[in-house]
């Protein structure tokens, strides 16, 4: 079926990244900025002062990085070196949202001072969600000591962020991140005073760390509270709210009348939403499941997500990730042998939909399947199709594909435990020829 996607999709059309026009943009950044027309687009982001340096010393040493394997700190190294690689003119955006997906895996692994490390590397508004990030995984680990001058060093990033036009979102989406650790700390007063000024759909965030921290008591209000975002329809409140119930749903796991009635919800309030958030929902139920040890309801929540995902066609990018993930939770749940022929069904829906795939998205639909197969044990399998994902990673002549794709795939590598000298040799390769044209 070559030339169509996934039951019966129609064939993408391949595309390239324009090199010209990235060109010219870039020399003409460059001549403006050398004449002192053009500014970084973050005046908060410049260097710290002397004077600023002791705080900053002190904030340094009061985090520390948890035991992780040579090899690990490695990959995130160098997925950070390729994030950072992107000229900031004009890829500031692609560099920071590729630094802050390292950030973020080194805040999995417990690294919180090379986390902060590379949140000072970040010259936009997601320095202030680094922070804000930072600040929220040491609350969630009982660390207080860093979390005052986290916070405030995102406020001033957030204020700088606040200019009056229509990017304030930025500004917001940090505040919102803010507010979610005063949530969790219990710190309402706080989160009052945060979430008065935000938009709706930011303000919705807060509500998942309200139902991790939900007790007896504010049960009933945290339920009314979803019920009355589900009314509203709107699709990104509904979507923040479905993770705010899954998370309610596993905070109250034990109580099955609670837990039953959360579940109910859920599903009567997602109708129109699209099948991927469906999907995702299932897999974060059937996530808490596992962590109260209910083998039985996780596989029953992910057949229930293989069915969703086979009510429709998908793209073959779309559709081999998310059967991978069916195929790792399936696993876990006990079932080896339905997992390893989802697996494999996977790979086989990549190797017949690949060239329906446009090349940068290809590495893309591998990773989650390489994830699948470590979870399954087949660790040899697992070291091919990450082979592969670096392969297909370099095909495009383009370096901002190429590093997007390095950098995801050192992050998985780092966080799965999973590195080989080989691999690690070839990855080197790919940073080292990572430069123009971008």
């Amino acid at each position: 079926m070559k030339g169509r996607g996934i039951r019966g999709v129609p064939r993408r059309s391949h595309t390239t990244l324009s090199l010209t026009n990235n060109a010219m943009l870039s020399l003409t950044t460059t001549l403006l900025f050398a004449l002192g027309l053009f500014t970084l687009p973050c005046q908060h982001a410049t260097a710290r002062t002397s004077a600023e340096e002791p705080e900053h010393g002190r904030l340094a040493e009061s985090l520390a990085d948890a035991p992780l394997a040579r090899e690990r700190r490695e990959l995130l190294e160098i997925a950070y070196e390729a994030a950072s690689a992107f000229p900031l003119h004009p890829h500031v955006r692609n560099r920071a949202r590729a630094q802050e997906q390292v950030v973020l895996a080194c805040l999995e692994l417990n690294q919180r001072a090379r986390a902060l490390h590379y949140i000072e590397g970040i010259t936009n508004w997601r320095r202030g969600a680094g922070y804000a990030d930072l600040a929220f995984h040491c609350a969630e680990r009982g660390e207080r000591g860093p979390i005052a001058e986290l916070l405030a060093r995102a406020d001033e990033v957030a204020r700088g962020e606040d200019d009056g036009t229509e990017l304030a979102w930025r500004m917001d989406r940090i505040r919102a991140k803010i507010a979610q650790t005063h949530a969790f700390l219990g710190e309402d007063e706080a989160v009052a005073a945060l979430e008065a000024g935000l938009a709706p759909n930011e303000a919705g965030r807060i509500g998942s760390v309200r139902a991790m921290v939900s007790d007896e008591t504010t049960f009933a209000s945290e339920f009314s509270s979803l019920e009355a975002v589900f009314a509203t329809g709107d699709f990104d409140l509904v979507r923040n709210g479905l993770d705010a119930a899954a998370r309610l749903f596993d905070r109250f796991y034990s109580e099955e009348a609670r837990r039953e009635r959360v579940e109910r919800l859920i599903r009567s309030s997602w109708v129109k939403t699209p099948l991927q958030i469906r999907i995702q929902t299932l897999f974060q139920l059937a996530e808490a499941a596992l962590e109260h040890g209910d083998l039985a309801r996780a596989s029953a929540l992910v057949t229930d997500a293989r069915s969703v995902l086979d009510s429709a066609p998908w793209l073959a990018e779309h559709y081999v990730p998310l059967l991978a993930r069916v195929a790792a939770l399936r696993f876990r749940a006990g079932e080896a042998a339905t997992a390893r022929k989802e697996a494999a069904e996977a790979l086989a829906a990549f190797e017949q939909g690949r060239d329906t795939i446009v090349d940068i998205y290809r590495a893309g639909a591998l990773r989650p399947l390489a994830e699948a197969y470590l979870t399954l044990g087949a660790k040899e399998t697992a070291s091919a199709i990450y082979g592969q994902a670096l392969q297909e990673g370099v095909r495009n002549p383009n370096a901002r594909p190429r590093a997007n794709d390095l950098v995801a795939t050192c992050v998985s590598m780092a966080i799965h435990g999973f590195a080989e000298p080989d691999l690690t040799e070839r990855i080197r390769a790919i940073r080292a020829g990572l430069g123009d044209p971008w």
